[in-house]
């Protein structure tokens, strides 16, 4: 789980990157976090407890999508069950974290939650889940979004600040045996040092970001089925190109074929 030096690092990344940043976001005093507390039956977890201190009144332009709301304000206004009212996700095993902007969005993909009975308790799993459907259910794996929340942090800030300056991006996954996990990720992490690549953001056992030299974009995640993904990206189709192939034959027989995420070419 990410300290307070951690924390502190993804604000500069993201202060460089939109100047001014600092000075917009705003923390929630404990007061104000027990008030958010006060409408769950589930103990906010304590990486969730770090960010609202840190930016829980006002994100600063940073967001989990654009989407959905997740400032206090709109979790107090909109969450808050009254006499008559019904939950319509299990509570004892989910939190809630962000809602719907646009109730008229046909396209919206459900609200996010903090998976409290799977992961670790004090940064768990987020999951995204539409439970106001006619007919809801339970979420299943495909659901989740991040096996931690400080994952799902640090990916969107990444996202939004740095790799989304590139107008190529390609996407490829490492598949392997569940017990190579450990040997995997420190031979890519090997790999990436010696390609030119130093971490920009904490990370965690499934993530990883880089910043190069060069204008080049990568990141690293692992998603719940033990799978590494890796996007790569950069202003020039040939250059992303390359990189692909260099990371692909360091690992030849797990690397899949992969496919453009963003490919203006063809937009």
């Amino acid at each position: 789980m990410l300290n307070a030096q951690d924390w502190q690092k993804i604000i500069d990344f993201i202060d460089e990157r939109d100047p001014g940043f600092r000075g917009r976001i705003r923390g929630a005093t404990a007061e104000r976090i027990a008030q958010l507390q006060a409408i769950h039956v589930a103990k906010l977890p304590r990486a969730y407890v770090d960010f609202l201190a840190l930016m829980g009144e006002d994100h600063g332009g940073f967001e989990f999508s654009w989407e959905h709301y997740s400032t206090i304000d709109d979790l107090l206004a909109n969450g808050t069950p009254t006499e008559d009212s019904q939950l319509p996700y299990p509570e004892t095993r989910l939190l809630w974290i962000a809602g719907q902007k646009n109730e008229e969005d046909d396209s919206y993909w459900g609200d996010l939650y903090l998976d409290m009975k799977d992961g670790d308790r004090d940064d768990p799993p987020v999951i995204a889940h539409d439970f106001y459907d006619e007919e809801p259910d339970d979420p299943g794996p495909e659901s989740v979004l991040a096996l931690r929340f400080t994952d799902l942090i640090q990916s969107n800030a990444y996202a939004n600040y740095e790799r989304i300056k590139n107008m190529y991006q390609y996407w490829f996954s490492l598949q392997f045996s569940k017990k190579k996990t450990a040997a995997v990720w420190q031979r890519l992490r090997e790999q990436l040092q010696a390609m030119g690549w130093q971490e920009c953001l904490p990370g965690s056992e499934s993530t990883w970001f880089g910043q190069h030299a060069e204008p080049l974009s990568l990141d690293v995640k692992m998603n719940h089925r033990g799978m590494i993904r890796i996007l790569v990206g950069a202003n020039e189709r040939k250059r992303v190109l390359s990189v692909v192939e260099e990371l692909k034959d360091e690992f030849p027989t797990m690397a899949n074929p992969g496919n453009w995420f963003v490919d203006r070419d063809e937009e």
